[in-house]
């Protein structure tokens, strides 16, 4: 995205993201107790200790429901999302949770009772028990790069880059020839588009718009729009496991969409044992693993798709040398991955240079 435009929203806007538990909360459980639920009365009291602001994977909690008046209990259901934990038939009682199988982020307890006549929820918010292994980039090759093109996406398909570049305007699908940085097909997008990051799925392009919510679908070969689809986030990179498309809005959650429909099937919290990684931006799926850029950072994290936990950190620094820059030059921000020769690349927001690298 646009670094300027980010700074001046990023100043104004708070961004609030909750992880699916181990057992993702239902829609239809949530309505039932919004629906059934009634203003408090009874005085039921529902805490979580010990935890203050944050736990780790692994911490124990107990739960502790009481009630502050004479209300008859005939009972009183404790759910971790839509999954029932213990039911209790008198006050007060004591629940046990250990969090070792959770994954990252946000976790709701719900205790519910006399069917639904009452509702009390506490939340707690889990970081990883991993600290991410260190890793320094290592420059293997160095490629021409266009320093008008805002990268947003890239990748590199039989010997080819595919690049998408950013800003309304100038929003382009492009196919570049590496060792001489020369544009062999372009397609330009609508002026009021703001280009984001691609994927090749199959037989086709993916590509994804910043604050337009749309997604758009070319033929691989002719770049040809074939069709288009909307999500409810801002999008930033996309990538893909082989099964699900995996996009980033820019904040610690990464969605994983159905290739097909491209509804979000899955949402996973990305987090470091010191919190969430946020400002998730370019994705590159490698070796099982997402890597992703940091926006307005010179990190890459290597993420698990399964359980959000970022392994590792690759510093970027110091690529780029004093005469490489110039007054529009920008962040890092670019991965790509060829899978028959296994080397990854990668370059940043109208930089000079693209990089073959290892680390």
């Amino acid at each position: 995205m646009n670094t300027r435009i980010f700074l001046i929203l990023a100043a104004v806007l708070t961004i609030f993201a909750c992880n699916s538990n181990p057992e993702n909360t239902s829609d239809s459980v949530n309505d039932s107790l919004k629906n059934k639920a009634i203003e408090t009365k009874s005085g039921l009291n529902f805490a979580i200790s010990p935890y203050e602001n944050y736990s780790i994977i692994g911490d124990e909690f107990e739960l502790t429901i009481t009630m502050n008046s004479e209300i008859k209990v005939d009972s009183v259901s404790v759910f971790l999302g839509e999954k029932l934990i213990q039911k209790f038939t008198e006050l007060p009682a004591k629940v046990k949770v250990n969090t070792k199988d959770y994954v990252v982020g946000f976790h709701e307890f719900k205790a519910v009772l006399n069917d639904f006549s009452e509702i009390k929820t506490q939340q707690i918010q889990l970081f990883s028990d991993l600290q991410p292994k260190k890793y320094t980039i290592k420059v293997n090759k160095t490629y021409p790069h266009d320093i008008g093109a805002y990268t947003q996406g890239l990748i590199m398909v039989d010997g080819w880059f595919y690049e998408s570049t950013g800003m309304q305007g100038e929003s382009t699908v492009r196919k570049v020839k590496p060792e001489t940085g020369e544009i062999f097909q372009s397609n330009s997008m609508a002026k009021e588009i703001f280009g984001e990051g691609i994927t090749k799925f199959g037989d086709k392009l993916v590509h994804l718009s910043w604050q337009s919510y749309t997604g758009f679908v070319y033929d691989f070969k002719t770049f040809k729009l074939e069709k288009q689809f909307s999500y409810a986030t801002e999008g930033w990179g996309i990538t893909h496991n082989g099964k699900q498309l995996i996009m980033s809005d820019g904040t610690e959650n990464l969605y994983f969409l159905d290739p097909t429909t491209y509804a979000v099937v899955k949402t996973l919290g990305v987090y470091s044992n010191i919190g969430p990684t946020k400002q998730l931006n370019e994705l590159e799926y490698i070796k099982g693993k997402i890597f992703a850029n940091v926006y307005m950072t010179d990190e890459i994290v290597i993420i698990n798709p399964e359980n959000g936990k970022v392994e590792g950190i690759i510093n970027c620094a110091g690529l780029l040398t004093e005469k490489d820059k110039h007054p529009n030059i920008d962040v890092l921000n670019g991965i790509a991955y060829d899978e028959k020769t296994g080397k990854m690349y990668i370059t940043g927001k109208r930089w000079p240079k693209l990089f073959e690298v290892s680390y």
